[in-house]
């Protein structure tokens, strides 16, 4: 059986997603040090009141924070270098062509750009990386449907917690596989509420990733995403994100 040799770009993701991975694994292993300090600590002031056990405790808060500052501004340095007016449906292009090159041939992809696409802020590299990753979310028997990507201009809810009728123009991004239903599906929420709460599969740390791209385009009001799945039947995620002249 042949086998597709591996383009330097698939290469070079594979080991920035292994690299990723080596350097959280760091980062937790030395934030549980320190805060495993911090509880020895504690427990120590809790018996003892000493003063130099409290010092302890404030040297090690004041180390997690110094390591949670350093993580937020590789973060930041990675969401904001080079960002800019992005056109979503030069973006969606580079996207589809990317999945298109990478899907093994086992499933198209239709992109339908509606009316004039819309603008946005963000860099175009990491939206491309997020609609990477939502694309593999949904039922195992979708994957082998044709994915459609639709870009619009949309009038959405201002508000997508408080009840209100007013709204506002968003660029909204549609990912389609199969009929979804028209209720929301709860998986989103469960992760956005509790992330933390439990062993997550691959395709649920993808769907959190992309989030915390596209949280990151600026603007008002405040991107959002909405999962809708039913199974084997159908999947959809829509991604709402400001629009750069609001």
């Amino acid at each position: 059986m042949s086998r597709t040799t591996p383009s330097p770009e698939d290469l070079a993701h594979v080991e920035g997603v292994a690299a990723l991975g080596y350097l959280l694994n760091a980062i937790a292993h030395d934030l549980n040090n320190q805060l495993t300090n911090l509880m020895l600590g504690a427990d120590q002031a809790q018996y003892s009141g000493s003063k130099d056990a409290i010092d302890l405790m404030v040297q090690q808060a004041q180390n997690i924070a110094s390591i949670t500052r350093a993580v937020q501004r590789m973060g930041q340095r990675n969401m904001s270098t080079g960002s800019g007016r992005q056109d979503l449906g030069d973006v969606c292009r580079d996207f589809v062509a990317w999945y298109r090159a990478t899907a093994g041939g086992q499933a198209g992809a239709e992109l339908e750009v509606v009316g004039e696409a819309p603008l946005v802020f963000g860099k175009s590299r990491n939206l491309v990386m997020a609609f990477n990753l939502l694309s593999r979310a949904g039922d195992p028997a979708l994957l082998g449907m044709p994915l459609k990507v639709q870009v619009a201009v949309e009038a959405v809810p201002r508000s997508s917690w408080a009840g209100s009728d007013e709204t506002v123009d968003m660029g909204v991004i549609r990912l389609r596989r199969g009929d979804p239903p028209r209720e929301k599906s709860s998986v989103y929420r469960s992760l956005v509420d509790d992330f933390f709460g439990g062993e997550r599969t691959e395709t649920e740390v993808g769907i959190m990733a992309a989030w915390e791209v596209l949280r990151k385009v600026r603007g008002r009001p405040s991107a959002r995403m909405e999962v809708y799945e039913s199974g084997a039947l159908g999947h959809e995620i829509v991604v709402m994100l400001p629009l750069a002249d609001q």
